[in-house]
């Protein structure tokens, strides 16, 4: 049900029994699963990127594919916050969230056998700069000219990972810093040496 695909995450186990139905049912070769992380996940050598997939008036082929790929034990699906096929921030994680819940409700995944990533760092276009947040344009722009920022502040952090949970409606199982070039190559402007810089 909705309430435990909303605290789910990808387990040993569940990774493990859709990508064995998969193969048992001959829609993935065995050569075809391999061993994710620590935990031993397994996860289908081919995953499922998200890209520039969620809004728009594609959404329908984007979720027609992702279904399907899921159906035939694509298991590995990456997004990002900042993914999207039209202008709306988070879409392309909405999108994945619903072709989840979906492919749940009628049977063809378990949540526990999905392995989600995401990807945060960009500020929403129109929102407040947070803390710390470095501008991302042409080379030689100037600080104040843009309305397009990158942010690793920790609050910044926080309350991204709590947004893509929510557009997500699942807890995403690993989240990734998104393009950290952008900070280091503010630092970098700033003569910053790059010990401390990765150490901020």
């Amino acid at each position: 049900d909705g309430a435990a695909r909303a605290t789910a995450m990808a387990t040993v186990e569940g990774t493990a029994r859709l990508l064995r139905r998969a193969v048992e049912r001959g829609a993935l070769h065995p050569r075809n699963v391999r061993p994710f992380g620590p935990p031993r996940l397994s996860v289908s050598a081919l995953g499922f990127g998200a890209y520039r997939v969620g809004g728009g008036e594609k959404e329908p082929a984007h979720l027609a594919a992702l279904r399907s790929a899921l159906r035939v034990g694509v298991n590995l699906v990456d997004t990002s916050s900042h993914y999207s096929a039209g202008s709306s921030h988070g879409a392309s994680e909405r999108l994945v969230g619903r072709a989840i819940a979906e492919a749940v409700e009628a049977g063809d995944v378990e949540r526990e056998g999905v392995v989600v990533c995401t990807k945060l760092g960009h500020v929403e276009v129109g929102t407040p700069k947070p803390s710390g947040a470095v501008p991302i344009g042409p080379p030689g722009q100037s600080q104040g000219s843009s309305d397009v920022w990158h942010s690793i502040d920790p609050e910044f952090v926080d309350a991204e990972v709590r947004a893509s949970r929510e557009r997500l409606g699942t807890p995403p199982d690993f989240v990734l810093l998104h393009n950290p070039e952008y900070f280091l190559s503010a630092q970098l402007t700033q003569r910053v040496p790059i010990a401390d810089a990765w150490d901020e």
